[in-house]
């Protein structure tokens, strides 16, 4: 009996002891998985900031520039929505989703004709009265007009920027033009969304000498 009592004592020290020593050990196995939750949410915030900060144009606060890259080329059915004269240049129709960012959603995009891949490859750099590029919602029914062909017209290249968002709609699309012509470089009015019409609008569609003016960039971008 007096055995049995030892032992039953024995383990109960043995107990506290190792609950003294090993106790430690289950807070920090909590702070290990509460640091490390920590550390993966921040890389995400990271991630997520850095792309809010590529897509954010430096030149036009607020604005995205289009990016020749992010443009797919038009399959048969799609093409097939647009207007007959478009037909023709089945393979170098590429549509620009207008994306607010990387990972979301776009019904509307720029749809145009790689004009110069078009000449080059029949092999001749005869000019063609090219479609004007269209700005389409997600069923490829035309809202806007650009006034030049994207990204390359002859012999100019349009850059193109949009933002001022109104829920995903982006309310205004700028086109800046490189113009390797004596006259040199130039811009439009912007194409602005009326939501009465459901279409883009140019206010005035002649072209404007020089870069667009620092103070409408400035107020632009600020509403």
């Amino acid at each position: 009996m007096e055995s049995g009592n030892e032992e039953e004592k024995f383990r109960k020290n043995r107990i506290k002891h190792l609950k003294k020593e090993y106790g430690h050990m289950d807070q920090i196995y909590k702070n290990k998985w509460l640091s490390l939750f920590v550390a993966v949410l921040a890389v995400f915030i990271f991630i997520d900031l850095s792309n809010a900060m590529a897509d954010s144009d430096p030149f036009y606060p607020g604005f995205i520039k289009l990016q020749e890259t992010n443009c797919i080329v038009m399959d048969d059915f799609e093409i097939r929505k647009l207007p007959q004269d478009w037909y023709k240049y089945k393979g170098f129709v590429k549509k620009c989703p207008l994306k607010k960012d990387a990972t979301s959603q776009s019904d509307y995009a720029i749809v145009s004709i790689w004009a110069y891949d078009y000449l080059q490859a029949r092999g001749s750099m005869v000019w063609e009265d090219f479609p004007l590029p269209l700005i389409v919602d997600a069923q490829f029914n035309p809202v806007g007009v650009f006034p030049e062909i994207y990204p390359m017209d002859s012999p100019t290249h349009l850059i193109v920027y949009y933002g001022k968002w109104q829920g995903d709609i982006p309310g205004e699309i700028l086109i800046d033009v490189s113009n390797p012509a004596v006259s040199g470089d130039y811009y439009y009015e912007p194409l602005i969304w009326d939501k009465k019409t459901g279409k883009y609008e140019m206010k005035d569609r002649q072209d404007k000498s020089g870069p667009r003016p620092t103070m409408h960039r400035e107020k632009k971008s600020k509403q």
